[in-house]
């Protein structure tokens, strides 16, 4: 996600809005009961150990991964482009790692849950606006399939599924923004990045709407009022990079070698969005990455939609990245405009290798997520583009901003705990962005280019479709160039503060 373009935007997403919605859901929440809760006398479930509170702690987190083994999910929406709220149905099908001897939790917030079914035999449950609990004695087996039907209200801050009415012609345009922790808004599921899973999706939408995911659909079937969209399962990979959008978007299409492309935009700018620098720009970042990580595009498509009121530049979902639509400009694009637009196509292309094949196990490795696609956007249009003054420019803008960040008293060090999904963007800035591409920037020359390059291709083909750590990472280089990175980490990675001579 190209985030440092928006930081301001991102800081309000994720320390006020929240904070309001908090407050809300609290409120809400006392007044609040399921409808199981109302139409069952079924006994009270135990208290899980999961605290009742929004968002997700990472000590929670390792609870359910000693839990669940794998899940994937048969996901069914309804859409109507007047309604406030969608609904759906999601089949969650678990392998269980032992019996359960403790209440599972399913992460969904601000919804309603409808009924819950335990392989075709309905449950009781509790629901508290953040998460639902289901007693372990529903659970007996080592697998399962957990079915719930649920609401939802479209959002309207930006994240989860975001409602946007284009004032200019009233059409109306849904996307998904997930991370770190709103794929819950979409659907009741494990949202947490360490449990990766398989989706397959169908979708009731308008007649004249587009529906976009992680894959192309298989099938549309007319009906009478609307149009039954039909999608294959996916690969494997975090449900915060899994998209969802619909709407009734413009399409332009192309192909990088054998990769189909789309690019989307609403109605009213379709006539001022510039599709040559598009797609030029997307295929010479393939034309690089490819050979460079030595992996081919592990997904089937790469969509590109332009949306409104986006929280942040840009964000990579799996094969359906999004981009703020201010990147549209009505007149001609200054140069550097074009050169800000390439490094932000060749960062989310970066993080479908470097983020979405192989994904960090918990958010206090975001930073490396991030700092990398820095680092390996700027070295493709430095290496593969027109832009032979990348660095330099990144010397002048995001290198700066770490200098001045780092002498503050707020800094931090690179590498720190996140305890919390609502922690995980908090000391996004200068450090993570321009330090922590810095840093990485240094470890070539230090391990040598072909090594370093040679240990990101390890890292991403030993660890594909699964999640890692930095010392996975780490690990990966050294191997690859024969040397201990153990103080380099430390000095570099655990340490705030300028480095001086």
């Amino acid at each position: 996600m190209n985030k440092y373009i928006r930081l301001t935007n991102v800081l309000l997403k994720y320390k006020v809005v929240i904070a309001i919605l908090c407050g809300i859901l609290l409120s809400s929440c006392e007044q609040r009961t399921t409808k199981q809760e109302i139409s069952s006398p079924a006994k009270k479930i135990s208290s899980p150990i999961r605290t009742t509170a929004p968002g997700l702690s990472e000590s929670y987190a390792d609870i359910r991964r000693q839990q669940i083994a794998e899940v994937d999910y048969r996901l069914s929406i309804n859409l109507d482009s007047q309604a406030k709220n969608f609904s759906g149905i999601v089949h969650a099908d678990i392998n269980f790692r032992k019996i359960l001897e403790q209440p599972l939790t399913i992460d969904f917030s601000g919804g309603a849950v409808d009924s819950i079914q335990v392989d075709g035999r309905s449950v009781p449950f509790e629901y508290n606006n953040y998460f639902i609990s289901i007693d372990y004695q529903n659970l007996p087996e080592k697998s399962h399939t957990i079915t719930v039907n649920y609401q939802h209200p479209y959002s309207n801050n930006g994240s989860g599924l975001h409602r946007f009415k284009d004032p200019k012609d009233e059409k109306v345009y849904l996307y998904t923004d997930f991370e770190p922790y709103d794929a819950n808004r979409l659907f009741p599921h494990f949202d947490q990045p360490n449990l990766k899973a398989r989706y397959t999706l169908d979708v009731k939408a308008p007649k004249d709407w587009v529906v976009v995911s992680a894959e192309r659909e298989e099938r549309v079937e007319e009906k009478r009022k609307s149009n039954h969209w039909f999608f294959p399962q996916t690969k494997k990979f975090s449900s915060y990079i899994f998209s969802f959008h619909a709407g009734p978007y413009h399409i332009w299409e192309d192909k990088a070698g054998d990769i189909p492309l789309r690019l989307m935009a609403r109605q009213s700018l379709a006539n001022y969005v510039k599709t040559e620098d598009w797609f030029t720009f997307t295929k010479q970042s393939f034309e690089f990455f490819q050979p460079y990580f030595e992996i081919d595009y592990p997904f089937k498509k790469y969509d590109q939609i332009l949306v409104p009121d986006f929280n942040a530049g840009a964000m990579e979902n799996v094969g359906a990245v999004t981009f703020n639509d201010s990147y549209i400009s009505r007149g001609k694009k200054t140069q550097a405009q074009r050169m800000r637009l390439a490094n932000v196509i060749a960062h989310e292309l970066a993080h479908q290798w470097f983020g979405n094949l192989v994904t960090m196990n918990w958010w206090d490795d975001l930073w490396l997520n991030e700092s990398f696609a820095t680092y390996t956007a700027n070295l493709a249009l430095a290496e593969n583009s027109e832009f032979t003054t990348a660095w330099e420019n990144y010397y002048l803008g995001a290198k700066q901003w770490a200098y001045h960040t780092d002498q503050r008293p707020t800094t931090h060090a690179i590498q720190l705990p996140v305890n919390n999904t609502d922690e995980a963007f908090a000391n996004f800035d200068g450090i993570t962005y321009g330090k922590g591409g810095s840093v990485l920037k240094q470890l070539p020359y230090y391990l040598g280019k072909e090594e370093f390059r040679k240990g990101v291709n390890n890292y991403l083909k030993a660890l594909s479709y699964d999640n890692s750590t930095l010392n996975d990472f780490i690990n990966h280089l050294g191997k690859a160039a024969d040397k201990d990175l153990n103080s380099w980490q430390q000095h570099w990675l655990y340490q705030a503060g300028l480095t001086t001579i």
